[in-house]
């Protein structure tokens, strides 16, 4: 009898211990998540206010994506606070419900999400307790050390911009490339007694060229280099180029020339020589930029290469974040931001997948719709990894497999594939004068527009509404969706083996 009832004190007593420890864990993590989150409004009030300036200073730059990077990661560790709780609290109503299912007919799952886990909840798992606290510290660090930076900011010109929201903004602004444009800009705008070369380079889609692109738009840029030319390194072997572009009848006078050369593989070494010896000859104040996706290039340089990567997992979302709840706030819609956030982890960086389903998702805030979309972007990545063994991002956009599905219950499930890239204003490029579908996306997905029987069909998947405006065109089927795949697989194998 002794021995039952210390049994039963004890465990009485280790119940009392949990509760306290987890209350007061609970109230540790709430305090931390407060400060986070007034952080986190100091942090954005710097960023939108440097963002408006034309910052030049290279230490000032540094400090700015430090901040940045501190803001992004802030972000994600509060909202993977709310994303826990609306997964717990999901799995406590289905756990409700399938208690009460068989014993009472008359059951509220609202009853069962108490005023702690409703809206806009957050919760902290003890292994994500130390993450939290390493970025309040490190972004309390990052914003002591702003002070100086505050103050030099307004002696910095302002950027003229459009007064859109934030949301119509980011989908039609260059994202997390500020730092690496100033650089850029730099390096053009730096006096030199021969040309210089500066290589660019980076995996494909991290956008190399938009970053080009928009340096060349820059009113800095085009006041030093009047002129300024596009190049493929093909032209360069057999040295038929013209660094004076067809609509431009002579070289400007009071400015150098900035020539863009975009190389698709390794460039030929001889071939290089000739054409930097001809442009040395002829301006010794222009500068080259080198585009290419292979590290290759990197030796052409006069100085460092700038390597552009995929965005971190904590800019991503953000990025992704804003396109898909517009001005909605996510703290607003728990559920919506956690099926957000898996499908996040799905994409592993992609711009062209974020931007197409982002509009997708924000076209129709419904969960249920979400979840539609998750489960069939999960079910194109196995496709990629079956037939191919790869992510999708790390395939050619010809070899990528992707399924899609509209917001209505009825709309049709299609496959896409043979994804192309074709160019806007970007020169030179024979896709250029490529007319392109009729049929866009949003018509398949709407179910305006549906593949018969084995018909295939192309689609204009997206536009891009920054420079160079690329056209993203893919083809769509339904019914031949398992021949195309087996087409695809093949023609890819056959690809890698003749590498």
């Amino acid at each position: 009898m002794d021995a039952l009832a210390s049994a039963v004190v004890s465990d009485l007593i280790g119940r009392c211990l949990s509760f306290l420890i987890a209350r007061y864990q609970k109230h540790a993590a709430a305090s931390k998540l407060g400060r986070l989150h007034r952080l986190l409004l100091r942090a954005r009030a710097v960023v939108e206010e440097a963002e408006t300036r034309h910052i030049t200073n290279r230490g000032m730059l540094l400090q700015l994506g430090r901040l940045r990077e501190g803001m992004y990661r802030g972000h994600y560790v509060l909202d993977a606070s709310r994303r826990l709780a609306a997964v717990s609290t999901r799995r406590r109503v289905l756990a409700a419900r399938r208690r009460s299912s068989s014993s009472s007919p008359y059951f509220d799952a609202a009853a069962v999400v108490d005023g702690n886990n409703g809206e806009g909840a957050v919760e902290v798992s003890g292994d994500s307790m130390n993450e939290l606290q390493a970025v309040v510290d490190s972004l309390e660090a990052v914003l002591g050390d702003m002070k100086e930076f505050v103050v030099f900011l307004g002696g910095y010109p302002r950027v003229g911009r459009q007064p859109y929201s934030t949301y119509l903004h980011m989908g039609r602004c260059m994202f997390g490339r500020h730092g690496e444009m100033e650089r850029v800009i730099e390096f053009l705008l730096r006096p030199c007694s021969l040309p210089g070369v500066l290589p660019i380079t980076g995996p494909p889609e991290v956008g190399k060229k938009t970053l080009v692109e928009h340096v060349c738009a820059d009113d800095r840029v085009r006041k030093q280099f009047p002129l300024i030319t596009h190049l493929c390194g093909d032209e360069l072997g057999d040295g038929e180029y013209d660094l004076i572009p067809e609509h431009q009848e002579h070289v400007p006078s009071g400015g150098g020339s900035l020539i863009i050369v975009e190389f698709a593989g390794a460039p030929d070494a001889s071939a290089w020589r000739r054409f930097y010896s001809s442009v040395s000859n002829s301006d010794k104040s222009s500068k080259i930029i080198v585009i290419s996706q292979t590290e290759q290039v990197s030796t052409l340089g006069t100085g460092q290469a700038l390597r552009l990567a995929t965005l971190h997992k904590e800019e991503y979302w953000h990025f992704f974040k804003v396109l898909a709840f517009g001005s909605a706030d996510p703290g607003d819609h728990p559920e919506l931001a956690s099926i957000a956030m898996d499908l996040v982890d799905e994409l592993k960086g992609s711009f062209m997948a974020a931007n197409i389903l982002s509009r997708l998702m924000h076209s129709s805030m419904d969960a249920r719709f979400w979840r539609r979309v998750l489960e069939v972007v999960r079910r194109g990545v196995r496709a990629n990894y079956t037939a191919f063994g790869e992510h999708p991002s790390r395939l050619p956009g010809r070899s990528r497999l992707a399924y899609l599905c509209g917001a209505a219950e009825d709309a049709p499930l299609c496959f896409y594939y043979d994804w192309r890239k074709q160019t806007g204003t970007w020169r030179p490029g024979p896709a250029q004068s490529a007319e392109l579908p009729k049929v866009t996306l949003q018509d398949v997905l709407d179910g305006r527009a549906v593949p018969r029987g084995e018909d295939k069909m192309g689609v204009l998947a997206w536009r891009s509404p920054i420079p160079p405006y690329y056209n993203y065109v893919t083809n769509c089927a339904v019914e031949a969706a398992a021949e195309s795949l087996a087409v695809t697989r093949s023609s890819y194998l056959k690809r890698k083996r003749l590498r």
